[in-house]
């Protein structure tokens, strides 16, 4: 599949370029303004955050990234509504349709001095939106007269001490790019801010670009032309006094899983008193990178899609048997955010290759957010069981998402009449993102019932597609207009 995968890769590319061709990127915004009025003329603050909210221009060296200017961005989430947002009206729509990226450079002010403390900067998250023009409001010129485009976020970008570049995919979870006519960013509580106080974010060089890189794609290493470039970009770690973990290109096509290249690991876990690991550290492309799937709700400043990535998959077989199989996502400090174990944490055997679909958080109230965005990095560690000399190959490690979400997020509220995917009945509760005779029978178990639009019957549990309050004859005609459409993201996922 990663052959016929990359022969289409190589297509699209080949074609985005002819689409793209000298502006592979645009910039957005500099901040080189004469002065704060003239900053505060193209940059307005939403109506609701106003008294939370002020801008203006820095040429302090220290906080400015390139240029002679930044935005100094002071807000203060302690108080109602706790977030803030800023947002800028373009003269006229803006075609982004061929970007894929946007990138803006931030860094975190100072440490504030509070009731004989210093206390970090404001820990809050940092969202970034897009809007289209409301219909019948053909030159906007408030925030009332804008349609949400889509959302993404940078977890506790506020926090970062040094100038971080964020890149957010805009490729994803984004009705139409065609027609940009404001963007807006601002910041929402992860930790509150103190009530009273307030806290600085400076902001410089904002840009939409478009990448060959994708993102879902953690390594499928074949985009190394030898060993040397692996170990370039694949770094290793053991315990303390362990031997040394050896990497290198794996080309035999009996160790490689698809395609022409994989990663061998040759490590050693005899140290039991220093705990017997080893592991390689794969970096993400565009990191920072969030992954979790946030719930679609009506609380401003309305939801953020995230990359609502579901499974994080791996493909490995051992060799030599030695071990047990962890993998690790961290952040851009290192911490860990989320784990987890291979089978119990029980001895991997030694065998063929073997697909392991990792689950990640995604549940409102029950799973934490933070434990998958703001990450840098997968590794994957081989830690002790037997102990003693152990080979194993890894190939094509990617997450998954469904398409069909896409969709209800950047419609939400509007009949399932406007989702192009609709017919997949269950995908709203962790469905297979595939329209098949699962979804049939769903839709069929609820023929010719009336249906209401609240509680647990709510549109006959969303088999009632056209929301006209029956499941009759136009729900299956919607359905066999989708049949057999399989919106995951990677196609040798479908299954048919």
């Amino acid at each position: 599949m990663k052959i016929a995968r990359g022969q289409l890769t190589a297509i699209l590319i080949a074609v985005m370029a002819l689409y793209v061709g000298a502006e592979a990127s645009q910039v957005i915004d500099n901040f080189e303004y004469a002065d704060d009025d003239a900053l505060q003329a193209v940059w307005q603050v939403r109506d609701d955050t106003s008294a939370n909210t002020a801008i203006n221009l820095t040429t302090d060296p220290c906080y400015v990234h390139d240029g002679s200017k930044a935005l100094n961005y002071q807000y203060m989430c302690g108080d109602p509504p706790y977030w803030t947002e800023i947002f800028r009206i373009f003269d006229a729509n803006q075609d982004w349709s061929a970007y894929n990226r946007f990138s803006m450079w931030v860094k975190g002010g100072p440490q504030r001095y509070i009731e004989d403390r210093w206390y970090q900067n404001g820990l809050e998250d940092i969202y970034l939106v897009l809007y289209t023009t409301k219909p019948g409001f053909t030159l906007p010129i408030t925030h009332d007269e804008l349609s949400l485009l889509g959302k993404v976020w940078f977890w506790r970008g506020t926090d970062e001490p040094n100038w971080t570049l964020w890149q957010a995919d805009i490729s994803w979870g984004f009705l139409d790019l065609s027609n940009v006519r404001a963007i807006g960013f601002g910041m929402q509580p992860n930790m509150y801010d103190f009530e009273g106080y307030w806290s600085s974010c400076y902001f410089d060089g904002f840009e939409v670009t478009h990448s060959d890189v994708d993102p879902s794609i953690i390594n499928n290493f074949e985009q190394y032309a030898d060993t040397n470039a692996l170990r370039a970009d694949v770094n290793t770690g053991t315990a303390p006094g362990a031997v040394p973990v050896t990497i290198s290109l794996e080309v035999n096509d009996a160790n490689v899983h698809s395609g022409s290249k994989a990663i061998m690991m040759d490590y050693n876990n005899t140290f039991v008193e220093n705990g017997g690991w080893s592991r390689i550290v794969l970096p993400l492309p565009n990191a920072p990178q969030d992954w979790y799937d946030h719930p679609i709700t009506d609380v401003r400043p309305y939801p953020i899609t995230g990359q609502q990535y579901q499974t994080l998959s791996v493909w490995f077989k051992v060799g030599l048997a030695n071990g047990y199989l962890e993998a690790d996502l961290k952040d851009l400090n290192g911490y860990i955010k989320f784990t987890a174990d291979y089978d119990g944490n029980n001895v991997v055997p030694a065998g063929g290759w073997t697909r392991w679909d990792i689950t990640l958080p995604h549940e409102p109230n029950q799973d934490d957010p933070n434990a998958t965005n703001t990450l840098a990095s997968v590794e994957l560690l081989m830690k002790g069981g037997a102990y003693g000399h152990g080979i194993v190959y890894f190939d094509d490690i990617f997450v998954e998402r469904c398409t069909s979400i896409l969709s209800q997020t950047a419609t939400a509220g509007q009949p399932f009449t406007m989702d192009p995917w609709a017919g997949d009945i269950n995908y709203q509760n962790r469905g297979d993102c595939k329209v098949n005779f699962t979804d049939y029978a769903a839709l069929a178990a609820q023929w010719l019932n009336p249906c209401s639009d609240a509680g647990g019957n709510k549109w006959c549990k969303q088999t009632d597609l056209n929301e006209d309050y029956k499941v009759d004859y136009s729900d299956l005609a919607i359905m066999a207009h989708n049949w057999l459409y399989c919106g995951l993201y990677h196609e040798a996922d479908c299954g048919f």
